[in-house]
């Protein structure tokens, strides 16, 4: 599901079209790949600090 939506906007044809959109969608998937990840990276931190 989350591979349809990576490759939906070059699927579409948007990617011919303005730089800003481009940027734009971009950006939104970047926002939640850090979001994503920096919730793994603290989970993995309190994991380690309840070991310790």
């Amino acid at each position: 599901m989350h591979d349809a939506a990576v490759q939906s906007p070059r699927a579409s044809g948007a990617y011919t079209g303005q730089p800003e959109t481009i940027l734009r969608l971009i950006r939104q998937r970047d926002t939640v790949y850090v979001r994503h990840h920096s919730l793994l990276l603290h989970q993995s931190v309190t994991k380690l600090q309840n070991t310790l």
